[in-house]
């Protein structure tokens, strides 16, 4: 574990601050707030990139190869919040 980015409880507080900043995400496009929901998006893939990356560590994947792998599910995750939070706000309808 001497190359995981974060120590323990660095890697607990992490996580708690991504739970809490993506309650955040999931909740404030209710109120019509899509710029803040959207600045919260980019706060939450900085946020998740460091926890994956010491998870990924953890289980033994190389450093930059660990830290490439959670930049991409950290992408994947924020673009699939974007489109929450333009269909919450009421920016964008999805018709057939």
């Amino acid at each position: 574990m001497r190359e995981a980015i974060l120590n323990p409880r660095g890697y607990k507080f992490a996580w708690l601050i991504t739970i809490i900043v993506l309650i955040g995400i999931l909740i404030i496009p209710w109120f019509k707030l899509f710029d803040f929901s959207v600045s919260l998006i980019g706060t939450y893939l900085m946020l998740l990139v460091d926890p994956l990356a010491t998870f990924f560590q953890k289980h033994r994947i190389i450093g930059p190869i660990a830290i490439l792998l959670a930049f991409a599910l950290g992408m994947i995750t924020s673009a699939i919040l974007f489109f929450y939070a333009m269909w919450a706000s009421g920016r964008v309808q999805f018709v057939k």
